[in-house]
């Protein structure tokens, strides 16, 4: 049974992982979807398949992570996977939660410049995904991809892990029919993330 001071302690890291999904949940509904910005990882994959599939994009992001989390439980463990699991569910619940408040025009989008957009969303995934890696968990995707590679790489930061997993994703968007200034932006904001999230998850 947990002590006051053990359950106080988990109650303030599941408080920063949430809020760390709602920064994240933000900058995918407010600044990338809304300009196709697919600036790598799971998300930006999401962001590509919602314009073939008639789902939304959270939901798209909660599929795509299943066998993720299955590897990421194979490897690190029920621990790490609790974590990772709630931050996972919460911010696809979020970003379809922000997603149709768009559509009920309660919030439209953050900005209606795209290169300001581009900036936002990567300083807000970063702050977001930033908070809930320190914590012990990831958004799942290529969050589980990064931190086996950093396992076995250390000395590598985790933002130019995340650049390289994540370029490969925007190459594909560039071939998926996306307007080609979107996936210029989305380059971007990619790079501003991996400096945002190298300032945030220190080595």
């Amino acid at each position: 049974m947990y002590s006051p001071a053990r359950m106080s302690v988990i109650l303030r890291q599941y408080g920063r992982i949430t809020l760390g999904c709602f920064l994240f949940a933000m900058a995918v509904s407010f600044c990338l979807e809304p300009w196709s910005l697919a600036a790598g990882g799971v998300s930006g994959l999401a962001i590509i398949l919602g314009h073939f599939l008639p789902l939304e994009t959270g939901t798209i992001i909660l599929l795509l992570n299943l066998p993720l989390l299955w590897l990421g439980w194979r490897r690190f463990g029920g621990g790490f996977l609790a974590e990772t699991v709630y931050a996972t569910v919460t911010s696809a619940l979020l970003t379809n939660f922000f997603d149709h408040l768009q559509r009920w025009a309660v919030m439209p989008p953050m900005t209606e410049r795209i290169w300001w957009a581009a900036f936002l969303g990567g300083v807000f995934s970063a702050a977001g995904i930033g908070l809930i890696f320190r914590e012990g968990g990831t958004t799942g995707g290529t969050d589980i991809v990064v931190h086996l590679l950093r396992q076995r790489y250390r000395k590598v930061s985790p933002g130019l892990i995340f650049l390289a997993v994540d370029a490969s994703v925007i190459l594909l968007a560039a071939f998926s029919g996306i307007e080609i200034r979107s996936v210029v932006w989305a380059i971007l904001s990619l790079g501003i993330f991996s400096l945002v999230l190298n300032r945030i998850v220190r080595e």
